[in-house]
């Protein structure tokens, strides 16, 4: 019994035992600020993350609404648009028709965010319609097919 109270008196043990008592605290610290910093950088890039979202669902609104800008002043003051709803000469109906398609062609270059505009006259059973030049015909296709389907 004394042989095992003197192993606990030796300087190896004490040595042992004094840098286990500073190691332990010390490693704990280190695992506590490790998984601190975890926590704080997912909520930073979290935070930044929907601040990116927030910004960029703004941009998308604003640009939808100079969109549906255009559409009301096309639709509401658009003198070729009004004369093909009124028109009853097929000739005055074409050439107001190909006016409205080229005046299309050009506005749909400068609204990017959108791929393809289309009107189409319930009187004359007909069909105008432009795309941006990212659309593939089998889109166009389905498109128009869709839209005359309604």
């Amino acid at each position: 019994m004394k042989k095992f109270l003197n192993s606990f008196n030796t300087i190896k043990f004490k040595l042992f035992i004094g840098i286990l008592a500073f190691m332990v605290p010390v490693q704990i610290l280190l695992v506590y600020s490790s998984f601190y910093a975890i926590r704080v950088t997912q909520n930073q890039v979290a935070v930044s993350y929907r601040d990116m979202i927030s910004l960029y669902m703004n941009q998308i609104d604003d640009r939808l609404r100079e969109v549906d800008e255009y559409l009301y002043k096309l639709i509401g003051l658009d003198h070729n648009v009004i004369s093909m709803k009124n028109v009853l000469d097929e000739t005055d109906y074409m050439s107001a028709k190909v006016r409205v398609y080229i005046e299309m062609s050009r506005d749909i270059l400068i609204y990017d965010i959108i791929d393809s505009l289309f009107i189409y006259s319930v009187t004359h059973d007909d069909f105008v319609q432009v795309f941006d030049s990212t659309v593939g015909i089998e889109e166009r296709i389905v498109i128009r097919r869709t839209c005359i389907g309604i």
